[in-house]
């Protein structure tokens, strides 16, 4: 019976952490969605470049030192300016192919992308995207805030655990989001099929 208990009374530990976790992350990306949406606003974004859209999008930047970059990708889904392209126009990559993109495009509401490993960098990131709406309601562009995993981990920081214990966060495919400890060696690895994450997500469904 006492083993039972200790079981019982870990398992609803265990529950009311995730629910801490959960509550914690969700405040900070809601955070993150508003600021976008704030952003959305501004006139200076605009379907052609202009050096006001970057200064725009670099005060930002450094007003908010969490972000990797901003920047605001046109209807097409065609990089227009951004925060780390000083007074030039920023390389034109496109976003179209992008599952986020296409959310966003079909949706027209904020989206948060999939966990992405940045080539050249090797961080992983994800973005954080906000419509840009005309007054016809149609969409002009989308707001992307880019946010490193490891920053997105530090809001579990805060959390207080047993020694040499942690905190991992899985999507609804089992892969990684974010780590209290250690995120950049295991963001993006995929525990499905392994038997405490299995449980879990058939807990969760």
């Amino acid at each position: 019976r006492e083993s039972q208990q200790l079981i019982a009374d870990t398992q609803q530990a265990n529950r009311v952490l995730a629910e801490m976790t959960a509550a914690n992350l969700k405040q900070s990306l809601d955070e993150v969605i508003l600021m976008g949406t704030e952003l959305a606003k501004r006139t200076e974004l605009s379907p052609h470049w202009t050096p006001e859209c970057n200064r725009l999008l670099a005060d930002f930047k450094q007003l908010h030192v969490g972000f990797s970059a901003a920047s605001f990708t046109d209807a097409e889904g065609i990089h227009r300016c951004s925060s780390n392209a000083g007074d030039k126009p920023p390389a034109p990559t496109v976003l179209t192919d992008t599952e986020w993109f296409q959310r966003i495009k079909a949706e027209k509401r904020p989206v948060i992308s999939q966990p992405y490993l940045e080539r050249i960098l090797k961080t992983w990131l994800v973005v954080v995207a906000a419509p840009v709406l005309g007054v016809d309601g149609n969409l002009r562009g989308t707001v992307n805030l880019v946010l490193s995993l490891d920053q997105l981990g530090s809001t579990l920081s805060g959390v207080r655990l047993p020694e040499h214990a942690f905190i991992t966060v899985l999507d609804s495919e089992g892969t990684i989001v974010t780590r209290s400890t250690d995120v950049q060696k295991w963001v993006g690895k995929n525990l499905k099929g392994t038997g405490l994450v299995d449980i879990a997500m058939r807990e969760h469904d």
